[in-house]
């Protein structure tokens, strides 16, 4: 009974994770060709489907993550449990913009048979040797580039959502008009943080290039000091 529904799931996980990924083949395409199938397309879409736009809008991402060879390659691999990654395994790494870093987390959770919530963690965190490596510094430079991952992705899937959402709404309505407001607040808040941010961090960038002489970055440390 064990061997049967165990071989029940991967099969279900398996056509689930493929079905997903064509649609957001399809997906993708129709993303690319606006002019020819409108900015509202997707949305359309949705509607037409009676589908959810943000569900069609993570199949898509999956899409551009993985081919259908490359999807085949990662559905053929499992857990110990004999259980292939889920759809939601998918769309969490489609998060992360480095494809080096999403092939060790898809390494990571077949090879521990991690949940959703665990790999959810373990993107998140920064691993026990890149800590000992780097120390405190680092560490937190990790954090930076994972985090700036994720939010460069959520980021382009709100603004084509955003798109296709504001198109369909009534102008004469008055709370769209107030989270507008409250919208544009929250991202010049958030343009003010990343533009310090980047400004220190294109500053720091010359001390740690190796291409620059040892004897030059002493003299800007003594300079600076």
């Amino acid at each position: 009974m064990y061997e049967s529904i165990r071989k029940l799931l991967a099969c279900a996980a398996r056509d689930d994770a493929r079905s997903r990924h064509q649609i957001g083949v399809l997906i993708a395409a129709v993303k690319k060709a606006a002019d020819k199938y409108g900015a509202r397309a997707v949305e359309q879409l949705a509607s037409a489907l009676g589908s959810n736009i943000h569900t069609l809008y993570r199949c898509a991402a999956v899409s551009e993550c993985w081919s259908p060879p490359q999807l085949e390659a990662l559905l053929r691999r499992t857990t110990p449990q004999g259980q292939p990654l889920s759809w939601s395994h998918l769309v969490l790494l489609a998060g992360v913009t480095a494809s080096k870093r999403r092939a060790e987390l898809a390494d990571k959770a077949l090879e521990d048979a991690l949940t959703v919530r665990e790999l959810l963690v373990l993107v998140d965190t920064v691993g026990p040797s890149e800590a000992r490596r780097g120390g405190a510094g680092l560490v937190v430079l990790h954090r930076v580039v994972r985090a700036s991952e994720r939010w460069s992705h959520a980021a382009a899937t709100m603004h084509e959502e955003l798109l296709a959402e504001l198109e369909g709404t009534s102008s004469d309505a008055g709370e769209p008009a107030d989270l507008i407001e409250r919208a544009i607040a929250a991202q010049e808040q958030l343009q003010g943080i990343v533009t310090k941010q980047l400004s220190r961090l294109r500053a720091e960038r010359g001390r740690f290039d190796p291409k620059k002489p040892a004897a030059m970055l002493i003299a800007g440390g003594r300079a600076a000091r």
